[in-house]
């Protein structure tokens, strides 16, 4: 969470990538931390005495499931982050106007 909360400050979301890029990034950015989870998840299961059969299905579940949160909590964040931005776009140009008055 903190870690998240600071891309967004920095606004590492961004970085002039293109919308499709970025979309992009996200989506494989939710993936590989969903299969990080889904790895400890599923031994979890196994070590807690669930069959194969019944890791593999909780284990598919969970992927899939984490991963369509992952992402549109991303998304989530890349809107927050582009709206910060053009907020403080319009603030420092009208203070340069401001000024140059």
């Amino acid at each position: 969470i903190l870690y998240a909360a600071i891309m967004i400050y920095n606004g590492i979301w961004d970085k002039c990538l293109p919308k499709s890029a970025t979309i992009w990034r996200d989506f494989l950015t939710s993936v590989i931390c969903a299969g990080i989870f889904t790895v400890i998840y599923g031994i979890c299961l196994f070590r807690m005495g669930a069959t194969e059969t019944q890791v593999t299905r909780l284990a598919l579940g969970f992927l899939i499931g984490i991963t369509i949160v992952a992402f549109i909590i991303l998304r989530i964040f890349a809107f927050i982050n582009q709206k910060r931005k053009l907020l403080y776009l319009r603030q420092n140009g009208q203070k340069f106007i401001m000024h140059r008055i």
